[in-house]
């Protein structure tokens, strides 16, 4: 894989395995792009994946959002233990001679 973006496209395929029921991907030609959505009990919550420099430390902290917990344990429960970091309710993996970063973000509406 020789960018990013190839990367981010097989995190997409792996989180329509891991939600089958719960997860849609939005294009959005208004808003930011490509959405990796997860709709739970009437909310909206995106996974968002982007692309860091280096792992931070370990915490293992999550949020104060039960259900955004859910989909964070969710999602570490389909990965490795050794390519794997939790902290402060992001989960850093290394992919490749990539790292990145995965954040569960609360939406109030539906991205357009």
């Amino acid at each position: 894989m020789d960018y990013f973006w190839e990367t981010q496209y097989k995190f997409t395929e792996a989180f329509r395995k891991i939600f089958p029921n719960t997860f849609k991907f939005k294009y959005s030609l208004t808003g930011n792009g490509m959405y990796n959505l997860v709709l739970v009990k009437d909310k909206i919550y995106e996974i968002k994946v982007k692309e860091v420099k280096q792992l931070p430390e370990e915490n293992g902290i999550l949020t104060k959002d039960a259900l955004k917990n859910k989909i964070l344990e969710n999602i570490i429960s389909h990965m490795p233990a050794q390519k794997r970091i939790v902290s402060n309710g992001k989960i850093y993996v290394s992919v490749g001679k990539w790292y990145a970063s995965i954040e569960v973000i609360k939406k109030l509406k539906m991205p357009e």
